[in-house]
């Protein structure tokens, strides 16, 4: 069995939003003196290019129609919620990270069903995506579970998860060869190469 060949425009959005999402996670995690607001607005901007990502997988051809609506529908979540943040800062930081968590869960949720849909995908491809949906369900969990922690615990928790998102992308990027190529095999598209 094997993985679709990515084109390069969509390699190079990769590692490029993943690479801008890794940077925003960065900082967030080592620069906590820099005032929760304006961390949180990094957050939003790292969100913005993970949606940004999931909109563009939708751009490969010959890959299934379910799996195009659930990446346009993630990316749209992703991209409506860090478009409030960014719109509205002043909107109140516990609210803003409230927002966050839910886009946070939301992708974690679609990465399990996207694993779960491949069943017949390498296993370490399988993990990886299923990996990240959990750590992003769970650290999304704790900041909504936990809300009275201290403001800038539940940031770096975003941070962490934003981290891990960006990680995931590039590897995708590097790599140069995707999921999406059992997405193609299944919707009986062409074989990947």
């Amino acid at each position: 069995m094997s993985l679709l060949r990515q084109p390069s425009w969509m390699r190079a959005m990769e590692v490029v939003t993943g690479i801008l999402a890794v940077i925003s996670a960065l900082i967030v995690l080592f620069y906590p003196g820099l005032g929760a607001d304006f961390l949180i607005v990094l957050l939003s901007v790292g969100l913005l290019f993970v949606g940004m990502r999931s909109i563009f997988v939708a751009g490969i051809g010959h890959i299934s129609n379910g799996l195009k609506a659930l990446s346009v529908i993630s990316g749209v979540i992703a991209l409506v919620f860090s478009l409030v943040i960014l719109i509205y800062p002043n909107y109140g930081a516990a609210g803003l990270v409230v927002l966050f968590s839910y886009a946070l869960m939301f992708y974690g949720i679609t990465r399990l069903v996207l694993s779960y849909e491949l069943k017949a995908s390498y296993t370490w491809v399988r993990a990886m995506i299923a990996t990240v949906g959990v750590i992003d369900i769970i650290l999304g969990a704790i900041v909504l579970a936990y809300p009275d922690v201290a403001l800038l615990t539940l940031v770096f928790l975003l941070g962490a998860g934003l981290f891990v998102m960006g990680a995931e992308m590039i590897a995708s990027g590097v790599y140069g060869r995707t999921w999406l190529g059992q997405m193609v095999e299944a919707s009986g598209g062409p074989k990947p190469a």
